[in-house]
């Protein structure tokens, strides 16, 4: 077991594995609702021009902006990165990325630090690396 733990957060929604568009929409919303005027949410995937860019940047008056990267599992609780993810993350280790992932067995969501998904995808020995479990808020 990896000691890599989320926030743990109850949805109150069910999304299926493919919906990651959804949730992210249903996630910003309620990010809006939290906090109001002071946040701006600005959907910026940008794998054209940027490969690996996160999905969203979420602007907090007075503080540093945050990213996101929006997963939801398929129905074992795995959730799949893009080759060129993982590697942005590393590269740029002093953005706030963070990847929001729904786990569809579970119907929570968990909020992880992107650079602890890629040091769990770096000691597994999945056949497929790119690939992580999210079921119970641990990375496995």
């Amino acid at each position: 077991m990896i000691p890599f733990e989320a926030l743990i957060s109850p949805t109150g929604a069910v999304f299926e594995p493919g919906e990651e568009q959804l949730f992210k929409l249903w996630h910003m919303e309620g990010v809006a609702r939290r906090i109001g005027p002071a946040a701006t949410a600005f959907q910026i995937e940008n794998e054209e021009k940027e490969p690996g860019f996160p999905d969203v940047l979420i602007d907090i008056q007075e503080r540093a902006p945050l990213y996101i990267e929006y997963k939801v599992s398929d129905k074992k609780g795995m959730i799949e990165f893009q080759k060129t993810q993982p590697l942005f993350y590393k590269r740029h280790p002093q953005m706030p990325i963070y990847v929001v992932a729904y786990s569809v067995p579970d119907g929570e969501y968990y909020v992880f630090i992107a650079l602890h998904v890629v040091q769990a995808m770096m000691i597994s020995e999945r056949k497929n690396p790119l690939k992580v479990s999210v079921k119970g808020g641990r990375l496995l």
